[in-house]
């Protein structure tokens, strides 16, 4: 049975949003890590990422040559000056919905593709945002809003 109500929905993505090949490596230089809960961020941190998956945080900005075997393929992301944290979740969203559109019946109105439209751009927003996780807590009685959520 469906959930009727509940939707979760991982947005796994970020700003630096790039194919990466097998075996190809990633290291985000960023200028404040934040990545033990409970500590204080720590400064110029080189994060390598292997296969899509962090491998290792090393103090300061680690260059290509510096990398095991050659690291003449690998790509970096330049965030040294930026602060860098996990992606957060937020566990109540209805992302289809758009407040001051009018009455609340309009939203029985909408089309499906009307929905996902709206949805796509709140859930861009909500990325952009942060929030690389959220949980879609739907629209009671709006027909084709789970559609819209899926389809997203």
């Amino acid at each position: 049975m469906r959930l009727k109500y509940f939707l979760c929905m991982v947005l796994a993505a970020t700003c630096v949003v790039q194919e990466v090949g097998a075996g190809e490596i990633t290291v985000i230089h960023a200028g404040w890590l934040l990545a033990v809960p409970g500590t204080a961020p720590v400064e110029q941190q080189s994060i390598i990422i292997e296969n899509d998956r962090i491998t290792q945080v090393s103090d300061g900005f680690i260059s290509r040559s510096e990398l095991n075997g050659d690291g003449s393929s690998a790509h970096i992301v330049d965030l040294s000056q930026a602060f860098v944290l996990p992606g957060l979740i937020d566990a109540h969203v209805h992302l289809a919905s758009a407040p001051g559109r009018g009455s609340v019946g309009s939203a029985v109105l909408q089309t499906e593709a009307d929905m996902a439209l709206t949805a796509s751009q709140h859930a861009q927003i909500t990325l952009q945002a942060g929030f690389t996780t959220v949980v879609d807590l739907g629209s009671v009685g709006t027909p084709g809003h789970e559609n819209a959520i899926f389809a997203v």
